[in-house]
């Protein structure tokens, strides 16, 4: 089967990169100016569909956003696409944490919040130090 290119862009950091994304319905292929950024099966990447239009490219623990230039074009090829995510319970523009992403540890929560308690403790204490 061939490749359904489509024509979009990537956003690294703050710069959009024009990129071509290439489906069918157990691959996708990313590359940019004729060099592949990567090249990856279904076991190794999913696309979450964002209701603002856009996707996220996930594989090798990155998240790429996309942004078709034909999103209903894309979101037709993405129909055979076996590792497509719907997002059906979060609030518009936001994503689940997908399954091999962790959540934060209660341990984790916890030390975070004692963190940012002892560190206020510390900055009224230096406040009031100046003061008297």
């Amino acid at each position: 089967m061939s490749l359904s290119l489509h024509h979009g862009a990537i956003t690294l950091g703050t710069d959009p990169i024009d990129v071509v994304v290439g489906i069918d319905a157990s691959r996708i292929r990313l590359e940019s100016n004729g060099s592949e950024i990567g090249d990856w099966s279904n076991e190794e990447c999913r696309i979450v569909p964002d209701s603002s239009g856009s996707y996220l490219i996930v594989a090798e623990n990155e998240e790429l956003p996309f942004l078709p230039d034909e999103p209903t074009e894309f979101a037709a090829a993405l129909r055979g696409f076996d590792s497509v995510e719907e997002i059906t319970d979060a609030a518009p523009g936001a994503r689940r944490i997908m399954d091999d992403e962790a959540a934060p540890s209660a341990l984790t929560m916890v030390g975070f919040y004692l963190l940012a308690g002892v560190t206020s403790a510390l900055g009224l204490w230096a406040v009031w130090s100046l003061v008297v």
